[in-house]
């Protein structure tokens, strides 16, 4: 884990670190057995260092970052988007008006 060794930890340390071994063991790092044995360690670990050496010969876990699930706007809001463009680039000469007509209607 990587901090200094020596500092003193709480209990949110210890419960991030058992959260650990229990990752750890779903994915077959650790048996039952260790799991306990660590566990126990952990939540009598006094220092940084007491955590790190639970986790000497573990890798690092992989940090899943959340997934956000993209939801597709309510239609009244994509149409007005795309007609306040198509009235922006008309307004400022990039459209012509009958195209702008037409892609205000291909909208709708």
């Amino acid at each position: 884990m990587g901090r200094q060794p020596d500092v003193r930890v709480g209990d949110a340390e210890r419960s991030i670190a058992v959260a650990a071994l229990v990752e750890h063991t779903a994915a077959g790092r650790l048996t039952i057995a260790e799991f306990d044995t660590r566990a126990g360690q952990a939540w009598a670990a006094g220092t940084h260092g007491d955590l790190d050496r639970l986790f000497a010969d573990l890798p690092p876990l992989a940090v899943e970052l959340p997934r956000r699930r993209w939801r597709v706007p309510h239609p009244v809001l994509v149409v007005a988007a795309a007609t306040a463009v198509v009235l922006l680039l008309a307004g400022a000469g990039w459209v012509m008006p009958g195209a702008a007509a037409a892609m205000m209607a291909a909208c709708m």
